[in-house]
């Protein structure tokens, strides 16, 4: 694929040079990630990530640059378009080095942007380029309950702080039909005013369980409603636990299939958030932008 105009020259710094990108497409419950496996410097991933979104083809949501520090054993590094933090991304990149090593099961410590510590990562090979992750998620910085107009009317809304990224979580009853995009309006509007590198929308049916997430990614002016959101699960899970004072454990169905969630208190506050559900990767490939 080649792309015209400002694309090139920002990431060859010329017109007439392109890049030849080797990539693996990963499928975390229809979460389409692209993980890059060249090296690109911080100041191009942007750019590049805007190229490979903009094919139709590869139809993915998000771009994320794998690489395995030196001397790190079981270590691997995942650096999202935009600086922010993915569950999903990190769930793929662990499935990414099993499947280096020849192994059936394996135990990765994944580091990815948005957050400074370690996401211990329990990798088993479940079929041909399918692999079953669990992850251990960031804990909530905080978790505010507030209020937030949607077309006028003030409704209850859960503001969840993790490392990299804010979700804000609307738990719905009954089984009528839900105005997403109201929805996200509200949110954009209480929101214009701060700064994050990314923030979603999480919109959960308490009878259906089934969630509804968007993210907008403030580095590359994205906003996607996705498919399967890791860190939205991971907020939905907290607030369910602390509304309910106990720990918690459900099956979250999303759009493009479903994950497992588990949330443990102490003290009236998460102290372990897990996640686990199937993936797929694809084979090698590369691009061409």
């Amino acid at each position: 694929m080649m792309l015209s105009g400002p694309y090139l020259w920002i990431i060859a710094g010329r017109e007439g040079i392109l890049l030849n990108i080797s990539y693996v497409k990963a499928d975390p419950g229809g979460n389409t990630t692209i993980l890059v496996l060249d090296a690109v410097p911080a100041s191009r991933r942007t750019a590049v990530a805007g190229a490979i979104l903009a094919c139709p083809d590869l139809a993915a949501e998000q771009v994320g640059y794998i690489r395995f520090p030196a001397g790190a054993e079981n270590g691997v590094r995942i650096d999202m378009m935009g600086g922010e933090f993915c569950g999903n991304a990190a769930r793929s990149a662990a499935a990414y080095a099993l499947s280096l090593s020849g192994r059936a099961k394996g135990r990765y410590d994944v580091s990815c942007s948005g957050y400074e510590g370690l996401l211990t990562t329990v990798v088993e090979r479940t079929g041909n380029r399918t692999y079953k992750v669990c992850i251990d998620m960031p804990l909530p910085k905080s978790i505010t309950a507030l209020r937030i107009p949607v077309d006028g009317k003030p409704e209850h809304f859960f503001r969840v702080d993790l490392p990299g990224i804010t979700h804000f979580v609307r738990v719905l009853d009954g089984s009528g039909e839900t105005d997403k995009e109201a929805y996200w309006r509200a949110v954009k509007e209480y929101t214009a005013n701060d700064r994050f590198d990314a923030f979603g929308l999480i919109l959960f049916n308490r009878e259906t369980r089934f969630m509804i997430p968007a993210v907008y990614v403030s580095g590359t002016d994205t906003l996607y409603w996705e498919n399967s959101c890791a860190s939205g699960t991971a907020a939905l899970a907290a607030v369910l636990a602390c509304a309910a004072g106990t720990g918690t454990a459900l099956r979250v169905n999303q759009p493009g299939g479903a994950l497992l969630a588990a949330a443990r208190l102490k003290g009236g506050r998460p102290a372990a958030l897990r996640l686990g559900g199937t993936l797929t990767l694809s084979e090698k490939e590369q691009i061409e932008i």
